[in-house]
């Protein structure tokens, strides 16, 4: 059993054991602190190196047809914007949120490089949920 209470101790997700790809369980208060947390182990996994203090922006509006697929098309276009651009993204500013359509700014900074390649965020053994607990919860997979 995971301890919830990890979230607490600025543990926001962490790494599950998979033979090939990277698998993370990610945990957030709501469903904007959710998908905010699930960008950061993004960031996190594809280790940017030098990253400069200039201050970027990028916009994002993502459509999807629910919340699960919404956390991957998001993901998704993060990777994308992170990768095009040489960008690091550490916060996103909603402008606003639904389980079917995001619509925001991501906020970061300029990176020299990443040490690991992440391919994209996939929908295989997608799971997001609502936690007794009242944490959200999701667990993603990565291919690397």
């Amino acid at each position: 059993m995971v301890n919830y209470m990890t979230i607490k101790n600025n543990h926001y997700y962490e790494i599950l054991s998979h033979p090939a790809d990277l698998k993370i369980r990610v945990w957030g208060k709501d469903k904007k602190d959710l998908f905010l947390n699930a960008l950061l182990s993004l960031m996190e996994s594809i280790k940017p190196e030098a990253i400069k203090s200039q201050k970027r922006q990028q916009s994002i509006k993502i459509t999807s047809e629910g919340l699960d697929t919404l956390l991957v098309d998001f993901l998704n276009e993060a990777l994308y914007l992170s990768q095009s651009n040489q960008e690091v993204y550490s916060k996103i500013e909603f402008n606003s949120f639904s389980d079917k359509k995001l619509e925001g700014k991501l906020i970061g900074s300029k990176a020299e490089s990443f040490g690991e390649e992440v391919k994209a965020a996939t929908y295989h053994n997608l799971r997001v949920e609502k936690k007794d607990e009242g944490l959200w919860e999701a667990i993603i997979l990565f291919d690397v």
